[in-house]
C-alpha cells in the first residue's frame, strides 16, 4: 500500500502498539467487563439485534465483546457473530428508570441468541440493587424474541413492582430454560403472561414469593410446554393471583400441591383450563371468595382424581365450572359445606360424561342458581343424596335448573329433605328416575 493511503481506522475501536516501516501493528482496545455484566450472546453468525422503545429520561451504552463502551441509539442495528457478547449498561450511575409504563425496552434479533447477567445494569451503571418503582420495569423486553437460555439471567430484586415482568418473554417460541425468580414481594400482574406461548419450555421456575400482588402470575406459563407446575410457595392467593396461570397446557401432567389457606376473587379462575393434568394438586383452602376456583379444571380431560375441598363456607360461584368437561372423571369430591352461597356449584361437574359417583349434598337451605347445571351431561350418575327442604330461592327461581338433565336414564334421588321436587323433569326428578 502506497504511504499516502490509509486504512480507516477508529480510534474508538484500535490502538497502535508498533510500527515498522510501512507495517502498522494494532489491536483492539479492551474495557474491563464484570463478570455479572448483561450480556446477549448470539449463537449464530449474522445475528442482527437492535433494542426498540424507550425516551429521552434513560439512556444504555453498549460494548461488543469487551470493546470501548459506546451510546446505543434505539434501532441500532449491531450485527454479532455465534459466540460474540453485547453487553449493555445504563449510562446513570445512580439509575434512572423510565416514568411511563409504555417506554419498556424490546430486544429484536434475526436469530438464537442466549441472554446472561445481571439485568439491574439495564437501570444503573453499576448493576446495583435500587428500589423498583416504575411499573413495567422489564415487561415485553424479549417478547417475540428468539432467545434460547435465560437461565443465566439474574434479576436480583427481594421486591417487584406493578408488571415488573409482565410479557418478558411472551411468544419466545424458541426459548428452553427460564430465569429464576427469587423475589419475595411482587406487585399486582409481576409475572402476568411472562412466559405466555413459550412452546419449548418444559420447565417452570419455582414462585417463592408470598407477598403477592392482584393477578400476579395470571396467565404466567399459558399455552407452554410445561412439564409439572411450579412450587407456590404463597398461603394466601389474592384476585386473579393465578387466572389462567396454565391454560392450554397441553403437556402439563403434574402440579404441586398449593398450601394456600385463603383464596381471593377469582384467584384460581381457570388455572388448569384445557391442559392435560391428570391429577389435581391439594387445595387446602378453607377461606373462599368469589369466582376463586371457577373453572378451575375445565377441559382437563385426562383428570382422573379431584381434589378434596375442605371449605365449609362457600363464596359466589366459588366452584362453578370447576369440572367442566373432565372426561375421565369417575368420583367427585366430598361436598361438607352446609351453607350455599349463589351459583356456587353451578355446573361445577357439567358433561364429565364418566362420572358415576355423586357428593351428598348435605345443605338444606338453598341459594339462587346453587345446584344449576351442577350435573348435567353426567350420562353415567344414577343416584343423587339432596338435603335441601326447598329447591326455590327467594324470587321464586328453581335452584336446580337442568341439574339432572342428560343423566343416566334410570336413577334415585334420595331426598333427605323436605322439598317438594317435580316429578319427570331435569330441574326435579328426571323422566325415569324416583325419589325416596
Amino acid at each position: 500500500m502506497p504511504c499516502c493511503q490509509h486504512a480507516q481506522i477508529s480510534i474508538i475501536d484500535f490502538i497502535t502498539l508498533g510500527r515498522e516501516g510501512n507495517t502498522v501493528t494494532i489491536e483492539r482496545r479492551k474495557v474491563e467487563i464484570p463478570d455479572d455484566m448483561f450480556a446477549i450472546e448470539s449463537l449464530v453468525d449474522g445475528n442482527v439485534i437492535s433494542l426498540t422503545g424507550g425516551n429521552d429520561e434513560v439512556s444504555l451504552e453498549f460494548s461488543v465483546d469487551s470493546m470501548p463502551w459506546q451510546p446505543l441509539e434505539m434501532e441500532q442495528e449491531i450485527t454479532l457473530d455465534a459466540g460474540q457478547h453485547l453487553f449493555l449498561r445504563n449510562t446513570d450511575e445512580e439509575g434512572t428508570q423510565f416514568s411511563k409504563a409504555t417506554e419498556q425496552y424490546v430486544v429484536k434479533s434475526d436469530t438464537v441468541f442466549n441472554v446472561s447477567g445481571n439485568i439491574l445494569y439495564l437501570v444503573n451503571t453499576n448493576g446495583e440493587e435500587v428500589e423498583l418503582t416504575r411499573p413495567n420495569t422489564f415487561g415485553s423486553l424479549f417478547r417475540g424474541s428468539q432467545v434460547v437460555d435465560a437461565s443465566a439471567l439474574v434479576i436480583p430484586v427481594d421486591a417487584l413492582p406493578e408488571s415488573a415482568c409482565e410479557d418478558m418473554f411472551s411468544r419466545c417460541s424458541a426459548l428452553t430454560k427460564a430465569p429464576a425468580l427469587p423475589a419475595t414481594t411482587i406487585g399486582d400482574y409481576c409475572y402476568k403472561y411472562m412466559f405466555l406461548f413459550c412452546s419449548a419450555l418444559t420447565e417452570a421456575p419455582d414462585l417463592p414469593a408470598t407477598n403477592l400482588g392482584k393477578g400476579c402470575y395470571s396467565g404466567m406459563f399459558g399455552s407452554s410446554a410445561i412439564k409439572k407446575g411450579a412450587v407456590i410457595s404463597a398461603t394466601k392467593l389474592p384476585e386473579e393471583a393465578c387466572s389462567n396461570m396454565y391454560n392450554n397446557c397441553r403437556k402439563l401432567t403434574e402440579a404441586p400441591d398449593l398450601v394456600t389457606t385463603e383464596v381471593g376473587k377469582q384467584a384460581c379462575t381457570s388455572m388448569f383450563t384445557n391442559s392435560t393434568l391428570a391429577k389435581a394438586p391439594a387445595l387446602p383452602a378453607t377461606t373462599l371468595a368469589e369466582n376463586c376456583y371457577s373453572g378451575m379444571f375445565r377441559f382437563c380431560n385426562y383428570l382422573t382424581e379431584a381434589p378434596a375441598l375442605p371449605a365449609t363456607t362457600l363464596a359466589k360461584g366459588c366452584y362453578a365450572n370447576m369440572f367442566e368437561y373432565c372426561k375421565a372423571l369417575t368420583e367427585a369430591p366430598a361436598l361438607p359445606a352446609t351453607t350455599l352461597a349463589q351459583e356456587c356449584y353451578m355446573m361445577m361437574f357439567f358433561s364429565c360424561g364418566t362420572l358415576t359417583k355423586a357428593p351428598e349434598l348435605p345443605a338444606t337451605q338453598p341459594a339462587t342458581k346453587c345446584y344449576e347445571d351442577m350435573f348435567a351431561g353426567c350420562f353415567y350418575l344414577d343416584e343423587v343424596v339432596c338435603y335441601l327442604n326447598n329447591i326455590y330461592d327467594e324470587n321464586r327461581n328453581i335452584v336446580t335448573r337442568n341439574w339432572l338433565n342428560n343423566v343416566a336414564k334410570k336413577g334415585i334421588v334420595y331426598t333427605k329433605g323436605r322439598a317438594s321436587w317435580p316429578i319427570d323433569s331435569p330441574s326435579g326428578i328426571p323422566v325415569g328416575w324416583t325419589a325416596q
